[in-house]
């Protein structure tokens, strides 16, 4: 293992190698040790697994902890690039539950120079299947092998749909990404990456500065799928089989044409990968579709006790308010507001409870509201 930072990298094996490019920061490096776990469970002695991690802050800790996942399998290699220098010159749009690492892939022909095909996977999944068969995936000189999103089409499919706002998808596919075919709209969670033809085709800055004007909602999956147009392999489903997400995914699917809407159930009941898409994962509520996958892994790594203790700590920054927050919150709707508690607070002070004081500006302030007055006993 090199647990440091490199630039240029060659294949780590003379012979069947599977290089496998991921994008990782230091906050989601413990999800990642999850996703080299289910790769280590899943992988075979026939082939050498070259795993590239592409981050901008992993320390030299989170190196080592991460290389101790793979420890002592020779037929493994694991290497990280440092990406700063590329992308400091651009500024790149991120919302939600998006990170600047999202951008990472369109670095990917520019830095493995060395490689002519590589597979990419995000770190929020679990795989299933031995990687290396994807990597046999004939792909041609296409750009890219990659899943349809069967969520995306499925918002595609129905002209309501306004989760851009003013525009629906179709118009977004057709008039921001010049899609020709918004059917043909990729996820680009799991992709094998024909590095060959983007560096002939493309330049880095080519496809950095496209995402840098033009803002894409969906970031660099946005960026990709205009890059690309149809010059794509559709692969099976069940590489890269997303979850549904708090009960939301699921009526978007069922929009989606049946061919699509059918090839998701099937990926469903066999997955090669579980990918926990979007905004809410396993690790922030174990509740989620399938998170039982991500957990079952996780268990095995001497860091699950650390996954289980961020989780808990999330969970109680999520919940636990300030006090004037509390006590806002306790009260009926429009009673009271924080202003109003601060001179409740500090007229006990001058007008003490139980005192005649406090018995005489209460009664006139009842005779000013016209209310009832009832002497207190």
């Amino acid at each position: 293992m090199q647990l440091e930072k490199m630039v240029d990298p060659r294949p780590a094996f003379p012979k069947n190698n599977i290089p496998i490019a991921l994008s990782c920061s230091e906050y989601y490096s413990p999800y990642a040790a999850v996703y080299l776990k289910s790769l280590l469970n899943c992988s075979s002695s026939a082939y050498g697994y070259d795993i590239l991690i592409f981050t901008k802050d992993i320390t030299p800790k989170t190196m080592k902890m991460l290389g101790g996942v793979l420890e002592g399998r020779e037929d493994i290699s694991l290497r990280f690039l440092d990406v700063d220098q590329y992308l400091s010159q651009y500024a790149l749009k991120v919302h939600d539950h998006f990170g600047v690492e999202s951008y990472f892939r369109l670095l990917y022909p520019y830095m493995l120079t060395h490689y002519g095909k590589v597979i990419y996977c995000d770190c929020d999944m679990v795989l299933k299947s031995d990687i290396a068969e994807l990597y046999q995936e004939e792909i041609g000189n296409a750009f890219l092998g990659a899943c349809i999103d069967a969520v995306v089409v499925g918002a595609i499919n129905d002209p309501s749909d306004r989760s851009f706002g003013e525009y629906g998808w179709m118009d977004y596919c057709r008039n921001k990404l010049h899609m020709e075919n918004p059917y043909l709209y990729l996820n680009s969670g799991v992709l094998v990456f024909n590095l060959a033809r983007f560096r002939q085709e493309y330049t880095a800055e080519r496809g950095l500065q496209d995402a840098q004007d033009n803002q894409y909602y969906l970031l660099d999956q946005d960026a990709l799928n205009t890059l690309c147009g149809k010059d794509v392999v559709i692969l099976n489903l069940a590489w890269n089989m997303t979850t549904d997400v708090a009960g939301l995914k699921w009526p978007y699917i069922q929009k989606a044409p049946h061919s699509i809407r059918d090839a998701y159930l099937k990926a469903r009941m066999h997955p090669h990968t579980v990918h926990f898409a979007d905004w809410l994962k396993p690790w922030t509520n174990p509740n989620e579709d399938l998170g039982y996958e991500f957990w079952n892994v996780a268990r095995e790594l001497p860091i699950y006790t650390q996954i289980l203790a961020r989780m808990s700590g999330e969970q109680m920054n999520r919940t636990v308010v300030s006090p004037a927050e509390l006590r806002r919150d306790m009260q009926p709707m429009g009673v009271w507001k924080e202003w109003k508690w601060t001179v409740k607070r500090w007229s006990a002070v001058i007008l003490p409870y139980g005192s005649k004081r406090r018995r005489a500006v209460k009664r006139w302030y009842f005779k000013l509201r016209r209310w009832k007055w009832v002497e207190e006993p």
